[in-house]
């Protein structure tokens, strides 16, 4: 530890290091989107027709008429569903400390199928409700605001999260757009 002085008769102390724990890892290569509207229709707290379109602007609809821009009436219907205070925080645990994302906008939702799209509402309520800009910090006092629930989708590539393709349960099914879905697998 050492002194330093610099004019005025102030010193200051060189911080005493502290190792930091980091890890280098590839990026996973498939990313994870996390959405309450989504998660909501999942879960069944939001019933869309499934020959409709899914699209942001429709589930908003829905969840506004729904709960009318309520998050506690959300969160009300929510803990009916099973899904408590308590589980949101068990699901919270789950999240690495740090979780680095970018918000996805909502509109790209529609055919960009190369992403998994997170069912667990528990799960999604803990990332939305910690999220800070582009990061998730799994310590963060969680916001349950409506505005901060219902904003844009928010996209992380963490290998500890697993979420269905829109091509598996609970998302098959549902169209992405207004145009039918036309398949572009190969099978052998």
């Amino acid at each position: 530890m050492c002194d330093f002085s610099f004019g005025r008769g102030r010193s200051y102390r060189q911080r005493t290091l502290h190792p930091i724990d980091t890890q280098v890892r590839p990026v996973f290569g498939r990313t994870t989107v996390f959405s309450i509207p989504h998660a909501a229709v999942a879960t069944g707290l939001l019933e869309l027709p499934r020959s409709g379109a899914l699209t942001w602007d429709v589930l908003m609809e829905a969840a506004k008429a729904r709960w009318g821009r309520s998050a506690d009436r959300f969160l009300r219907d929510a803990a009916k569903a099973g899904i408590s205070m308590a589980s949101v925080r068990e699901a919270s645990l789950k999240l690495p400390h740090a979780l680095l994302g970018w918000p996805r906008q909502a509109g790209l939702l529609k055919r960009d199928k190369t992403f998994g799209l997170c069912s667990d509402l528990a799960l999604t309520l803990a990332v939305m409700s910690k999220r800070a800009g582009h990061l998730v910090i799994r310590s963060r006092k969680p916001d349950f605001g409506w505005g901060i629930l219902f904003g844009d989708p928010f996209e992380a590539d963490e290998p500890l999260i697993s979420a269905p393709l829109l091509s598996n349960e609970p998302w098959s099914g549902f169209h992405w757009d207004d145009e039918p879905e036309v398949s572009h697998e190969c099978t052998t």
